[in-house]
């Protein structure tokens, strides 16, 4: 039996986090939360991860330079990240394209989003569980 894959969830709104988490357990993914950047940087440190969805705005540390920190990690530098966010600005998009062409992607996806479009980007990144 193939090992489930792992996928980190950091975002600080305990019910969207929720949502995600239980969207994706039924898919059959392995679920870790965190709830601010810096609590995702310090357990990224120390998993096998193979997604990373993070909010952009949170407390303590936001999703960009959480992500830039993770994308530091050795262990990591090719893992894909989804920067979630209600935010669409010029800044993350750019931030997302300047870090698409190095190690693993960077993807952006706007809230709210259809769960049928969250699907396609899970399958366009990740395997079959």
């Amino acid at each position: 039996m193939a090992l489930k894959k792992t996928i980190m969830v950091v975002e600080d709104n305990e019910d969207t986090r929720e949502l995600l988490r239980l969207h994706l357990e039924r898919k059959g993914y392995k679920i870790l939360e965190a709830d601010n950047g810096a609590q995702a940087v310090e357990r990224a440190a120390r998993e096998r991860l193979d997604l990373i969805i993070l909010d952009l705005s949170m407390p303590v540390m936001d999703g960009i330079e959480a992500a830039g920190r993770i994308r530091e990690m050795k262990h990591l530098k090719e893992t894909p990240i989804i920067i979630i966010s209600a935010h669409g600005n010029l800044a993350i998009k750019l931030f997302v394209s300047d870090n698409v062409a190095s190690a693993g992607p960077i993807l952006y996806l706007p809230k709210p989003f259809e769960w049928p479009n969250f699907d396609q980007l899970l399958a366009d990144i990740l395997p079959a569980v």
